[in-house]
């Protein structure tokens, strides 16, 4: 059976799942610290990363920590005891870096008057000399329109 029509739709889900610390392929790094009771409306995340020679990509994982008070932090890291909460994984093109290999990836998150978040993520992946490998543009309201 062919489902290739399915791929279109399956990469531009933004899936929750509990991340497996052994398959992060690169450091994490704060996108954003802000006031959870003044949130904005529309959040733009930049992010760049080095990547490990021969382990393959195919995602973008996201969480929030949130600081309760100078002693109370509850995260929803991967490395972290897991909640409820999870993690968020963004779908990017299957990529097996060569050495010196970045991905650079920018996230827009919206919401809509239900409070309902909308995501955009585009990117790309770059060789050690700066040469853009592979782009890419993702949209998770776009999920049956062909690029």
């Amino acid at each position: 059976m062919d489902v290739s029509a399915f791929i279109h739709a399956a990469e531009r889900r933004v899936d929750v799942c509990d991340g497996i610390p052994s398959f992060m392929r690169a450091e994490s790094t704060v996108v954003a610290d802000f006031d959870p009771l003044a949130r904005p409306d529309r959040f733009v995340l930049d992010a760049s990363w080095d990547l490990t020679e021969g382990k393959p990509v195919s995602g973008v994982l996201g969480w929030f920590d949130v600081d309760w008070s100078p002693r109370a932090t509850m995260s929803t890291s991967p490395f972290a005891e897991r909640t409820h909460w999870s993690q968020t994984l963004f779908h990017v093109p299957l990529h097996t870096p060569s050495a010196g290999d970045r991905l650079a990836c920018r996230i827009e998150v919206t919401f809509d008057s239900g409070e309902s978040p909308r995501y955009a993520w585009s990117g790309a992946f770059s060789s050690a000399g700066g040469e853009v490998l592979r782009r890419f543009n993702r949209d998770s309201r776009d999920l049956f329109t062909p690029e």
